[in-house]
């Protein structure tokens, strides 16, 4: 793939998440994957050291899994990151929208994770939060301190999506 300043975005927050993926199941809370990304190489780019690539398709979202509690409810996440302090919901395309709602409506569990780079915070946006923000007509998710979507810098996310709280912003 080639390599650029884009490349590499959202490996800081993919490597906490998968730090804390891996907690999740060896304490047999969740097993909780990330989807491979395919990718249509298109051609080399020079050297023999990069490629000219896309993603194949559109992936359904970034991470998917069940709850290893008895009751085995679908995951499924969706990982942002944003330098600024509010998040557009245009940044969440459609068909992970639809996507996030129908494991909701399955009885799942469904979210964004969120990562604030300029104020090293990690949010988890319930998706019912998502749908309260979109069904008023808000353009964006507004950081705001003290928020009930925040989590600590262990990443412990799921605990905030399963409450399910959080009102719109």
């Amino acid at each position: 793939m080639a390599s650029s300043p884009s490349a590499n975005r959202g490996a800081g927050l993919e490597s906490l998440l998968e730090y804390r993926h891996h907690l999740y199941r060896a304490a047999g809370v969740a097993d909780i994957r990330k989807l491979p990304t395919d990718w249509h190489v298109v051609a080399k780019a020079g050297q023999g050291r990069a490629w000219l690539a896309f993603p194949a398709r559109k992936s359904s979202v970034d991470y998917l899994g069940f709850l290893m509690d008895g009751t085995g409810r679908h995951v499924a996440v969706e990982a942002k990151e944003t330098r600024e302090r509010r998040w557009p919901l245009a940044h969440l395309p459609g068909h992970q929208r639809a996507y996030l709602a129908a494991v909701c409506r399955a009885g799942g569990i469904a979210g964004v994770v969120i990562w604030w780079t300029a104020l090293s915070e990690l949010w988890a946006v319930p998706w019912s939060g998502v749908e309260r923000l979109i069904r008023s007509g808000k353009a964006s998710l507004a950081h705001e301190p003290g928020s009930p979507w925040r989590v600590g810098l262990d990443a412990d996310y799921l605990p905030v999506l399963l409450a399910g709280g959080g009102g719109a912003r």
